[in-house]
């Protein structure tokens, strides 16, 4: 057995405030199958601040070629990194469903 210090972990609901958010800010979104940030999101246009309200695009993974030889993202996996395309646009007014 071995003793591992608590590390210092960065508190991300202190960051998660209505007054963070701003138009044309990038926001990491959870997944609701495993309830980890997969997802991300464009802050398009700020409806209110409180309550959150805002109009928004998902950010959707232009091509998964970079990551061959394996077809990661037609295998389910989800693509986090690299050149993305602006996708659908919807309101939102969920301030838990973003991470950072």
């Amino acid at each position: 057995s071995m003793t591992v210090p608590d590390p210092d972990f960065h508190n991300f609901d202190k960051d998660r405030l209505e007054k963070s958010f701003d138009e044309n800010q990038v926001w990491a979104a959870y997944d609701t199958d495993d309830g980890m940030p997969h997802y991300y999101a464009l802050i398009r246009y700020m409806i209110s601040k409180n309550p959150l309200k805002v109009q928004l695009s998902w950010l959707n993974s232009k091509n998964n070629s970079k990551l061959f030889p394996i077809n990661w993202v037609g295998s389910g996996f989800l693509k986090t990194s690299r050149d993305f395309r602006i996708g659908k646009q919807e309101i939102n007014k969920t301030l838990n469903s973003f991470s950072h």
